[in-house]
């Protein structure tokens, strides 16, 4: 699935994880309003932090729901 997709998959409670993710990594939406991703190690990041470092087209596709 694409990086839009993703973003729109944790707005609906899913967790998402990524090709370059190892295989136990994932990440879910903790707080919409304030725009918080939480990993599955316990890790916290805004958003926009998150973002800022992945901007080039190897983060726009290849992510994957995990159940």
């Amino acid at each position: 699935m694409t990086k839009d997709e993703a973003i729109k998959a944790m707005l609906q409670g899913e967790k998402v994880s990524y090709r370059f993710f190892g295989k136990d990594e994932a990440m879910m939406l903790l707080d919409p309003v304030k725009n918080i991703y939480l990993f599955e190690d316990g890790v916290r990041i805004d958003a926009q932090s998150f973002w800022s470092i992945r901007m080039d087209e190897d983060w726009l596709e290849d992510w994957e729901i995990i159940k």
